[in-house]
């Protein structure tokens, strides 16, 4: 039987996003430098990483890499951060199966047959 806390359990702590600002794509800040795959996010696992990710990304901004860039909660699904809200999920994976055109993981942009 499932354990009621077992998502608030599974969560890892927090990762930083932004849009690259020399295309608009959806990008991750990792170890070395922003990327486009959310499995090569660096995951801060307590505030004080999370505020030293924070700080890493406002430089970027200063540099103009990228726009907007703040945290996202994860969780970790075999070893790959999944942001808790769906609304991030949406925004980084795509809308999903029934749509003509979305972002296949982070990867390039590929067309889905409707």
């Amino acid at each position: 039987m499932k354990d009621s806390g077992m998502e608030t359990d599974r969560r890892t702590g927090t990762i930083i996003t932004a849009n690259r600002l020399r295309d608009g794509r959806v990008v991750f800040l990792g170890a070395g430098g922003w990327t486009t795959e959310i499995a090569d996010a660096t995951v801060a696992s307590d505030e004080q990483e999370r505020r030293a990710l924070e700080a890493l990304a406002r430089q970027s901004v200063v540099t103009c890499e990228v726009v907007a860039p703040y945290p996202v909660a994860v969780v970790d699904d075999r070893g790959r951060p999944v942001p808790v809200a769906l609304r991030e999920r949406w925004r980084i994976f795509g809308p999903g199966p029934g749509t003509e055109t979305g972002y296949a993981g982070g990867g390039e942009a590929v067309r889905v047959p409707v």
